[in-house]
């Protein structure tokens, strides 16, 4: 296992689900470890529910799981084969999307076509701080014909939040949502993204009403398409693009806005990143992608698309991510991007 920065970088080669998940565990087990007891303890102090309880609810998405995705299920179970941890704590970790969402500012993702024609992929992933050390691995995947970088959390399935193939690259962003279904979770439809071979193939992945809560999912093609899919409570909206677009914590229309949904901190945000596209416009490059991701909009510069402290649950930006799509790497930068360092990985 190798390292950049601070984030572990691997490489897994595998024949099966369970040979890739078994690999996975195997070679993070002391990482996976250290995770699964450092999240009890934080569960705790952000007076989460009682810790058997988040066991219960996990356990319930299960039947999904084997309706729709057999084969992930038995990947995921192989990484704590590996890691030899129980099954039951990892699912958890899987399923915390769901069950654990606070309603922090999460998440900003802008894709564009360069003035050199490639295709980038932008994304910050806000989320708990105390994912900034051992939290996220990179890994470089070959799992039968399907090559892939991919970032993920630590003990989690690959392709959550991140990950490109030699045919696209797609990262997510949450919306809120005061409810959840026992459906696919997120991490799992993430993972089976990495085997879509065309568009249909990820409306068929992201079908909202196998899916567990609201969210949103943006995938930037090779061949110059953006395709963005807002998985709302009770309905999907598609959105296509071919030169740039834009998503934060809200939905886009207006029609699908409200109190509970909608808030000014995402707003700003969007409105900021349209700023700073249209002051480019005529040069766009993966450098603007990058300015995008390192702004702030308050100012003491403590708060914005790069997120430093949050007063409400403490959320930060805990990783930045860039892709492109065209010349196949990704660009990771562990914590805020304005401070830290981008380190590449060729697909």
């Amino acid at each position: 296992m190798k390292k950049r920065g601070d984030i572990p970088f691997i490489k897994i080669d595998a024949s099966n689900n369970h040979d890739f998940g078994f690999k996975i565990g195997n070679i993070l087990k002391k990482s996976i470890k250290s995770r699964l007891l450092q999240n009890k303890e934080q569960y705790k102090k952000v007076h989460m529910q009682k810790y058997q309880d988040l066991v219960k609810h996990a356990l319930k998405f299960l039947p999904p799981m084997k309706k729709y995705f057999p084969d992930l299920l038995v990947e995921a179970k192989a990484i704590s084969e590996g890691a030899e941890v129980d099954f039951k704590d990892l699912l958890v970790l899987m399923c915390e999307e769901e069950l654990a969402d606070f309603r922090i500012p999460h998440c900003t993702n802008v894709a564009i076509k360069t003035i050199n024609n490639k295709m980038i992929l932008g994304h910050n992933e806000d989320w708990f701080q105390f994912y900034r050390k051992n939290g996220f691995v990179v890994i470089k995947g070959k799992f039968r014909k399907n090559e892939f970088l991919s970032l993920n959390y630590i003990g989690g399935l690959a392709g959550y939040p991140c990950g490109l193939t030699k045919k696209a690259a797609f990262t997510i962003n949450s919306l809120p949502h005061k409810r959840f279904r026992y459906g696919i979770p997120r991490s799992f439809q993430l993972r089976a993204l990495l085997e879509a071979k065309k568009s249909e193939d990820i409306t068929k992945i992201l079908d909202f009403s196998k899916s567990s809560i609201s969210g949103n999912t943006i995938v930037v093609w090779a061949d110059s398409k953006i395709i963005d899919i807002e998985e709302l409570w009770e309905h999907d909206e598609e959105f296509k693009e071919k030169k740039q677009f834009i998503h934060t914590n809200h939905p886009l229309l207006k029609r699908d806005q409200n109190k509970e949904n909608t808030e000014r901190e995402s707003i700003l945000r969007l409105k900021r990143i349209n700023e700073i596209l249209n002051k480019e416009k005529r040069k766009l490059s993966h450098d603007t992608i990058k300015r995008i991701l390192k702004n702030h909009t308050s100012p003491d510069k403590k708060s914005g698309i790069c997120e430093h402290k949050v007063i409400r649950m403490g959320g930060v930006t805990v990783v930045s991510v860039t892709m492109n799509a065209t010349d196949l790497w990704m660009e990771v930068c562990p914590r805020n991007p304005c401070i830290n360092t981008y380190k590449r990985y060729y697909l």
